[in-house]
Order: C-alpha cells, then sequence, then structure tokens
C-alpha cells in the first residue's frame, strides 16, 4: 500500500483498505494499486486459495461481499478505458520517419 504520496501527485481514487487505490503524478505517470485485469472469477478463487495461509478469515468474506456486490465486475473495463484514454492523450500515435 501506498503510505505517502509525493506533493505533486494527486489520488485518482481510494477504497476502504488503501488511501491511495491509483495516482496520478503530474499527468504523464497513473498507477493502480489493485489489479483491473484480474476477472471476478480469478480474485474469488485466488481468495479462497490465500485465505488459509495469508489474509484472514474475516478479510476473506468482506474481499468476497464485495466481489458480489451489482456491478463489481465492470470495474476492470471501466479501469482499462481509463488506461486507454490516458495513453492516447500523453503519446499520441506516432508518424513513420521518412528515409
Amino acid at each position: 500500500q501506498v503510505s505517502q504520496m509525493p506533493a505533486k501527485d494527486s489520488v485518482v481514487s481510494s477504497s476502504e483498505i488503501g488511501e491511495v487505490a491509483e495516482d496520478l503524478e503530474e499527468n504523464s505517470i497513473i498507477t493502480f494499486q489493485g489489479h483491473p485485469e484480474f476477472s471476478t472469477e480469478y480474485e474469488t478463487k485466488l481468495i479462497g486459495i490465500r485465505e488459509l495461509k495469508v489474509i484472514p478469515k474475516d478479510r476473506a468474506n468482506a474481499a468476497l461481499q464485495r466481489l458480489n456486490q451489482e456491478g463489481a465486475s465492470e470495474d476492470g473495463a471501466v479501469l482499462s478505458n481509463w488506461a486507454v484514454d490516458f495513453f492516447r492523450q500523453h503519446n499520441p500515435p506516432q508518424r513513420a520517419h521518412a528515409k
């Protein structure tokens, strides 16, 4: 988890687990603390595997409840679109150089 951010950065989103879920640095770098690429099915299986060794049962149950909330599985698509828009704004298509 991010415990302290540089002054020039801004928080894009937060969660119950951490104050900084996404971070934007001077409109040129974006970071994600979570894993928006994970599907709900994958996360459910991962929590089940890690619950026994790493994640306390109460936190695992809370995470599973959040995954089962309506709209939870849509977060990955939303974040993917944000990332694509961000990179398009900051990295316009390059033209081929004439030789």
